[in-house]
C-alpha cells in the first residue's frame, strides 16, 4: 500500500547527523572567530590592525552565513513546519491486554 503524496511534498528526508553536526561546528567557529577578532581588537585599543580585525570578522560572518544557507538548503523548515497548535496523531498501542486485566486482585493486595 503506497502513500499518496501532493506534488509539494517531499518524502521522508532525514538529514545525516554528521552533516548536521559539521554545519553547527562551522556555524560556531565563525562566531568564535567574530567574538575573538572583536575582542583583539577591543583589548589592542589603538594598535589594534583594523585589516586583520576586520578580515577576521568577515570570514567569521561568512562561515556562520554558510552554515545557516547549508542548514536551511539541508533540513528545509519552510516544508516541514511543525505547528505546535496541531497535536501529533497518537501512536497505536500493541498491548493485547487490557489495562484493568493488569490489576488483579492479589496484585492490588501487595
Amino acid at each position: 500500500m503506497e502513500i499518496e503524496r501532493k506534488s509539494w511534498e517531499l518524502p521522508d528526508f532525514k538529514p545525516s547527523p554528521g552533516l548536521l553536526t559539521g554545519l553547527s561546528m562551522v556555524g560556531g567557529l565563525g562566531i568564535v572567530l567574530v567574538v575573538v577578532a572583536l575582542a583583539l581588537g577591543a583589548a589592542a585599543g589603538d594598535n589594534a590592525d583594523a585589516n586583520a580585525v576586520g578580515i577576521v570578522t568577515v570570514l567569521g560572518l561568512l562561515l556562520l552565513l554558510t552554515a545557516i544557507g547549508g542548514w536551511v538548503f539541508t533540513v528545509q523548515p519552510y516544508r516541514r513546519f511543525d505547528d505546535i497548535n496541531v497535536p501529533v496523531e497518537a501512536e497505536p498501542h500493541h498491548d493485547d491486554h487490557s489495562h484493568a486485566e493488569e490489576h488483579t486482585p492479589a496484585h492490588a493486595a501487595h
